[in-house]
């Protein structure tokens, strides 16, 4: 009996796919066929003909232009000091969840959420949910948790048990000089905020 349950503790931790959950609609994938790299993002804000999706900044440094679910987006925002981007994409009817944003509490239960690309490139990415709780809320400016850092998560939203995204994945731990794949690194979603903020009080100034 003992094994059987610590066996399902460790698959609850490890991964789960997110397809089976059924509830992660508006976790979106992103590429850019350029240069030939993907993440994940996921939906905080939508208006009548569009959406917008938040991501980092290092899944969309070399392009102005970038296919999010297959839809052509637009990077609006990018803060690369802060690994934070957001992108526009002009898309309606697509049943997109708007994720809450939260705050990360320290031991909180989390999950990071995103797209793996286990089959490379060329394959069909998965949608994965990877369970821990939050480390450090102050990890160089950061959020770390040990959710695991795997190819094609950074961008995706860190979710607290209530389902409001707490970060935004950015890339592993490190320690001496070596990534640390059982930790992550995430941005806290107030930079995100701070950069919506900027663009949107740049939009009223040039509108005025």
């Amino acid at each position: 009996m003992k094994r059987v349950l610590l066996v399902a503790l460790i698959l609850a931790v490890v991964a789960v796919p997110g397809c089976v959950l059924g509830t992660y609609q508006g976790i979106v994938t992103i590429r850019d066929e350029a240069s030939m790299t993907a993440g994940s993002g996921f939906v905080f804000d939508r208006s009548a003909d569009h959406f917008l999706i938040a991501t980092a900044a290092h899944v969309v440094a070399g392009t102005e232009q970038i296919l999010v679910d297959g839809f052509i987006g637009t990077v609006v925002a990018r803060d690369l000091t802060n690994d934070v981007a957001i992108i526009r994409i002009d898309a309606v009817d697509q049943g997109y969840r708007v994720y809450k944003l939260g705050t990360a509490v320290m031991e909180g239960r989390v999950r990071a959420v995103g797209y793996v690309w286990s089959n490379g490139w060329l394959g069909d990415p998965s949608l994965m949910v990877y369970h821990g709780r939050v480390t450090c809320l102050n990890f160089e400016g950061a959020v770390s948790a040990n959710t695991g850092c795997y190819p094609g998560l950074s961008g995706g939203p860190l979710l607290d048990e209530f389902g409001r995204v707490v970060g935004i994945t950015s890339r592993a731990a490190m320690a001496w000089g070596l990534p640390m794949e059982s930790t992550s690194i995430f941005i806290p979603v107030a930079r995100l905020q701070e950069l919506w903020e900027t663009i949107t009080e740049d939009r009223e100034i040039s509108d005025g």
